[in-house]
């Protein structure tokens, strides 16, 4: 291809067109029309920049984001990274063109260069939405798919993203999202911004991640013992306070049977050390059910019961103490351990607790 022809091609605005005629090129050719795009895709940007900005004397002139989106293109398949990664930062004026992740996905895909996981990671900035286009690189084979947890919570975003679909027709539209992706959501628990508020919401059921996790669970595409189990365990791990009602609630919307419940005891009995009290008292809730249906040793809950009398508030400490009750009317070696917890309340600040 000649310069006049890639001239040609850039002027013609048609990005389809471009797309194809770009994708024959070799490494050799590219790096010889590079120069040329670059100047293609400046002269653009300066123009839709002018036209953008308010009070400057173009402001309000029509915004050519088709032929800006052209230029795009050629920069993407043609430029070096220094010069590629502009594409990202100037999304915002040709995101809404047609076809706009389709042909940025197919340059990638037919040039193949390796700069593209550093690309992708580039992507992950909160402003820029290119969930689709990551995804079908990712597929294809092209890119790798990163470990960085903003890809994550790109992906945990798609609620928001304006798509006719509802989050699980999304997923489902992407099963290979069930092997890795959906279990990374967990990792999130640890981190300190406020992701997960509550979701369960009627109005936007079909946005929620916690609904259309349970109901990718309830019919089998996703593991429901696994599920369960993350969803407890993201617990562990000192969440953010405001996080940590979505996990419990959607352990709790599973409706864990009783040898669910019993196969998930330690984890709930490492949850009354935690320092929230909503945590510890969802686990007391678990470990009171277990330990009633004889599923739990009391020696088990009396090593470690004892945690909640650290917890600030007098709810979680109260329920301990009546579950404490429970166990010293089971026999005398078992009275004398449960009454030996029991003084341990007197630490607890609350006098309320101390009068039960």
């Amino acid at each position: 291809m000649t310069e006049t022809e890639l001239r040609v091609l850039i002027e013609s605005k048609d990005p389809h067109k471009l797309v194809k005629a770009l994708s024959k090129l070799d490494n050799k050719h590219r790096r010889k029309l590079s120069t040329l795009a670059q100047s293609f895709y400046k002269t653009k940007l300066d123009e839709c920049e002018a036209r953008l900005h308010w009070g400057g004397p173009e402001y309000g002139k029509p915004v050519d984001r088709e032929g800006m989106f052209t230029c795009s293109l050629a920069l993407l398949a043609l430029a070096p990274y220094t010069k590629a990664k502009q594409v990202l930062r100037d999304a915002w004026i040709v995101g809404k063109c047609k076809n706009f992740d389709e042909l940025l996905c197919q340059v990638l895909i037919d040039r193949k260069p390796d700069w593209v996981d550093k690309w992708i990671l580039r992507s992950l900035r909160p402003n820029v939405n290119m969930w689709a286009i990551i995804r079908k690189l990712i597929l294809s084979g092209v890119a790798s798919k990163p470990a960085d947890n903003e890809y994550i919570i790109m992906m945990f975003r798609l609620k928001l993203g304006h798509d006719s679909r509802t989050l699980k027709e999304r997923l489902l539209d992407d099963k290979e999202l069930f092997k890795d992706e959906i279990w990374r959501l967990f990792a999130l628990a640890a981190m300190p911004q406020a992701f997960f508020s509550p979701d369960d919401d009627p109005v936007y059921v079909e946005y929620s991640w916690s609904h259309t996790l349970i109901e990718l669970a309830n019919e089998g595409h996703i593991d429901r013992k696994r599920l369960l189990t993350e969803s407890v365990k993201a617990l562990t791990v000192g969440p953010r306070k405001s996080n940590t009602k979505w996990f419990y609630s959607l352990h709790e919307r599973l409706k864990p049977t009783f040898d669910e419940r019993v196969s998930l005891q330690d984890i709930y009995l490492d949850l009354l050390r935690s320092s929230t009290p909503a945590v510890v008292a969802f686990a007391l809730k678990a470990l009171k059910e277990i330990y009633v249906g004889k599923g739990l040793k009391s020696e088990k809950l009396l090593h470690k019961i004892a945690d909640v009398f650290n917890v600030e508030t007098k709810g979680p400490a109260i329920v301990a103490l009546k579950l404490l009750k429970i166990v010293a009317s089971e026999g005398i070696s078992m009275s004398v351990i449960a009454s030996e917890k029991m003084c341990q309340a007197f630490t607890h600040r609350n006098i309320d607790v101390h009068l039960l």
